[in-house]
């Protein structure tokens, strides 16, 4: 009998959630991001189905440094590429949840540009349907790399930390987010540079932040929107690396294939 009644309320659970988001849907249509479906169905908010199953989580052969793809089927994943060969890494390895492009481009710029805060319960899915991501970030604090205060203010937040926030939210493995670093550096982006230009663009940018405390030797996995050379990531990590933070690794939510 209890658990008949426990069933009954259940289904008036599941019922009462799909008649509220049906009405909500009929006064705030939601579109789908990628090919602008009405009121896409699927596990996404803002992606329909097909546009979803165009999302690339980069688990083939992958650079284990800067997420880069790997073209070949022969090829496995390796600690180094040929575009990344000769960079100085201070972080011990990254991952991304998915590759830049396609419908993960366009939550990006829904987020960065367009102040779409409502993207963040889709990126934390897609994060989390990326079978690395759980052991990566587990018993880790994450780090999100900083804004600079003008690019803040003018912004309204930093995306990053708010995909971090998110993550920490729906992922108890996670030990929360820290605010080690800040951005003394009011650079340029990082867009239209090449890699010479980008380390140089961001050399200094960073430092340790006197109001954060954390132990030293704590899993520290920093964090950012889109990753494309990952010289940004990696002047964090080396700022980090400075201040006397031994374990120190990398993630973005978009790797932009090279």
């Amino acid at each position: 009998m209890l658990l008949e009644n426990k069933y009954i309320r259940i289904c008036k659970i599941v019922f009462v959630k799909a008649l509220l988001k049906g009405f909500l849907d009929l006064l705030f249509a939601r579109r789908c991001l990628a090919c602008g479906k009405l009121n896409p169905k699927g596990p996404f908010l803002y992606l329909c189905k097909d546009c979803a199953e165009t999302l690339d989580f980069n688990l083939n052969a992958r650079c284990l440094r800067c997420c880069e793809p790997l073209i070949g089927s022969d090829k496995d994943s390796t600690d180094t590429c040929a575009k990344c060969f000769g960079t100085k890494f201070y972080f011990e390895e990254s991952r991304c949840a998915c590759l830049y492009k396609g419908a993960a481009c366009e939550l990006v710029k829904e987020l960065k540009y367009r102040k779409g805060l409502y993207v963040l319960p889709d990126i934390a899915k897609i994060f989390a349907q990326n079978p690395q991501y759980f052991d990566f970030v587990d018993n880790a604090y994450l780090v999100a790399v900083p804004l600079h205060g003008k690019r803040l203010k003018k912004r309204g937040y930093n995306q990053s930390r708010k995909i971090a926030e998110i993550l920490a939210r729906q992922n108890p493995s996670i030990r929360g987010v820290l605010d080690l670093l800040v951005r003394v550096k009011d650079t340029t982006t990082q867009t239209m540079l090449d890699r010479q230009n980008r380390v140089q663009n961001v050399m200094n940018a960073f430092a340790v932040n006197p109001k954060a405390e954390c132990d030293k030797t704590a899993k520290l996995v920093l964090l950012d929107d889109v990753m494309t050379t990952g010289a940004t990531i990696n002047e964090c990590a080396k700022t980090l690396k400075k201040a006397g933070y031994k374990n120190v690794s990398a993630m973005c939510f978009a790797k932009r294939p090279l």
